[in-house]
């Protein structure tokens, strides 16, 4: 395994996901003339791919891998302990964690980084959007009625990542699953993004009352449940190797 993931010039990922009795491989091929935020992008979606499927998979069974090919000096995928999610219920703290962000640097002076299920973009002017979003709902669709799914990720790594990425999952998630009936819910996301993030509940809850705390970076959605609302909160613990 290399010291360094990187963007890549012709640039080949092949996703494995190894599941009991049976395996799926998707591959995808990437041909660029030179290093940019765009193939970063790209790289950075096929990591969160790998994170949902390992979230997904039984503890010490399945596996996802992301294979690339590496060169050193062409931009670095790091994991940093720095964005923190926050989950109340009625005022009393369901969840509180330290999630792992990951960034990578093309050599354009672009960054992109993944951080809780969304993949973020931010241009070398200064300019960032949410490229990727989480895999998170606050409203049932079909009646318009809150309903609440959030995944937690937690990612940590055993030493630099290299050039094949294998992302696992530690332990069986632990998890909120239940039915409320006026019930107060609301989620903090502390995170240099707190203002996309901010941006993404607005879209995603248009009823929810949305809250920005720049001086703490953090960026709040809170929800007044109805009866009978849906309620699917799960924190995930993952390595990356």
């Amino acid at each position: 395994m290399s010291n360094v993931v990187a963007a890549l010039i012709l640039l080949l990922i092949t996703t494995f996901l190894v599941a009991a009795g049976g395996s799926a491989v998707t591959e995808f091929n990437k041909d660029t003339a030179a290093v940019s935020t765009e193939t970063m992008e790209n790289d950075m979606e096929q990591f969160e791919g790998a994170v949902h499927e390992a979230a997904a998979s039984e503890a010490g069974g399945s596996r996802v891998e992301i294979a690339r090919g590496a060169e050193a000096g062409q931009g670095a995928f790091t994991i940093q302990q720095v964005s923190a999610a926050s989950v109340t219920i009625d005022g009393n703290v369901a969840f509180n964690t330290t999630t792992g962000r990951v960034i990578g640097e093309s050599p354009n002076g672009g960054v992109v980084v993944y951080e809780m299920g969304a993949v973020f973009a931010r241009t070398p002017d200064g300019s960032v959007e949410m490229v990727d979003p989480p895999r998170m709902a606050f409203v049932n669709t079909t009646n318009n009625r809150p309903s609440v799914t959030v995944p937690l990720y937690t990612l940590e790594t055993q030493g630099p990542i290299g050039g094949t990425v294998t992302v696992r999952r530690t332990s069986p998630p632990d998890e909120t699953d239940s039915v409320y009936a006026n019930t107060f819910f609301s989620l903090s996301i502390q995170s240099p993004f707190y203002a996309e993030w901010a941006e993404y509940f607005r879209a995603s809850a248009p009823n929810a009352n949305i809250l920005v705390f720049p001086d703490q970076q953090v960026a709040r959605i809170s929800i007044t449940t109805g009866d009978g609302t849906y309620v699917h909160i799960n924190e995930y613990d993952l390595i990356v190797q």
